[in-house]
């Protein structure tokens, strides 16, 4: 945070230099990591670490390095966003509304839902949002990741059978 660090962000919330002895920022900076996928679980409305505030820190310290930013988005606080009243009001249109702040940062290369069975559970809205970008990885700038213990997906299409889930298949 920018009160305890001038590099940080103009956010309130827990920092990880601090709490967690990691320091995120300077591995982007040495280059030591291929991305880093901050969990932006958050809206706008939350005054600590308001979402458009974070991810455009985030995108300002990967600026210039080789690193790629992946932005991790709450599906999971759709319709019961507990104290972020964003989502348990907005719904899907928040999730609709970071994704195309996004798209539209050149140094986010894409998103990551948490959680897949959340990512499931709101497979008609999902589809919905992405209705126009179907390859993933692609210049869409659109990431699913799911981690499966026998396989690991990669350039996946997105699929949206007419059962109405989103599937992923090589």
């Amino acid at each position: 945070n920018k009160k305890n660090d001038p590099n940080g962000s103009d956010t309130a919330g827990a920092e990880c230099y601090d709490r967690y002895f990691a320091d995120t920022k300077k591995w982007v900076e040495d280059e030591i990591i291929d991305y880093i996928v901050p969990q932006v679980y958050w809206s706008n409305k939350v005054k600590a670490a308001p979402y458009d505030t974070v991810v455009s820190w985030w995108s300002n310290v990967v600026k210039n390095t080789k690193v790629k930013l992946y932005v991790g988005h709450a599906i999971y606080k759709v319709n019961d966003g507990g104290s972020d009243s964003d989502f348990a009001e907005n719904g899907m249109a928040e999730i609709e509304r970071q994704y195309e702040f996004n798209r539209k940062d050149p140094n986010v290369c894409g998103s990551v839902f948490f959680r897949a069975e959340y990512v499931e559970k709101w497979s008609d809205g999902l589809s919905e949002i992405l209705r126009d970008y179907t390859e993933i990885p692609s210049e869409s700038k659109t990431l699913l990741l799911f981690y499966d213990m026998n396989e690991r997906l990669t350039d996946c299409i997105i699929r949206n059978p007419e059962n109405g889930k989103i599937s992923l298949s090589k």
